[in-house]
């Protein structure tokens, strides 16, 4: 399971710095996805497995771009949604 954690965990940080600098297209949701079901599964696989420094940086890493994922949507969506509009 440690395998598979550390390559859902490298795709997803492949695949967020492709996206990072802007070489897709400037609102790919797939890329967007891709890299929140690989962080989202890379940190709950890293629980099935033996507890090493290795998968838990993985986990804290994986679980800090997934808050601050939802973080980011729920705030903003928040104040998109509580502003006057003319």
């Amino acid at each position: 399971m440690k395998y598979f954690t550390r390559i859902l965990f490298f795709v997803s940080l492949v695949v967020f710095i492709i996206y990072f600098f802007d070489a897709v297209v400037e609102y790919n949701k797939v890329f967007l996805y891709i890299i929140m079901f690989g962080f989202t599964g890379s940190f709950i696989t890293s629980f099935f497995g033996e507890r090493s420094i290795m998968n838990s940086s993985i986990r804290w890493i994986s679980a800090a771009f997934v808050i601050c994922y939802f973080a980011y949507i729920f705030i903003f969506s928040f104040l998109w949604s509580s502003a006057n509009r003319p």
